[in-house]
């Protein structure tokens, strides 16, 4: 079985695809698909059946930084423009394949994002969750 230690993710976000891999302290990507629910009155546990419907969410930990093209702005850019935005992440630096896959796709914030947040001596970070807006893709080489 191989086995894969996540120390060297990349990630793109917003129109220009600035590369905030060096403030990303921790990623989460997720996948899912929808249920619905089918429970009547007289059942006696609840009843879903997946509807199909896929969906995508991406929770990035970043260290902040207020200089060009890092993290502030990035982030600041993509939520002034209240409209979806552009994100790409893989699990190394290595060039993108069938065993290092991109992803990539359009999101939305999901919530709110701290501009300062911290106690005295603490490494200043943000959290960030961002929701797919429509299609996910999965690339597996590099000329995709």
């Amino acid at each position: 079985m191989s086995k894969h230690a996540l120390n060297a993710a990349t990630v793109y976000i917003g129109a220009t695809s600035v590369d905030l891999s060096d403030f990303v302290e921790s990623i989460e990507f997720t996948v899912g698909v929808g249920s619905a629910a089918f429970t009547a009155m007289q059942d006696g546990w609840e009843d879903h059946l997946p509807n199909q419907v896929k969906r995508w969410s991406v929770r990035l930990n970043m260290y902040q930084s207020y200089d060009t093209s890092e993290t502030y702005q990035v982030l600041q850019a993509a939520l002034s423009t209240n409209t979806t935005f552009p994100m790409f992440a893989k699990a190394t630096t290595e060039a993108v394949s069938a065993t290092n896959p991109g992803f990539t796709g359009s999101v939305i914030f999901d919530g709110d994002f701290a501009q300062i947040s911290g106690a005295v001596g603490d490494a200043h970070k943000l959290s960030v969750s961002l929701k797919g807006a429509g299609t996910l893709s999965f690339i597996t080489s590099a000329t995709a």
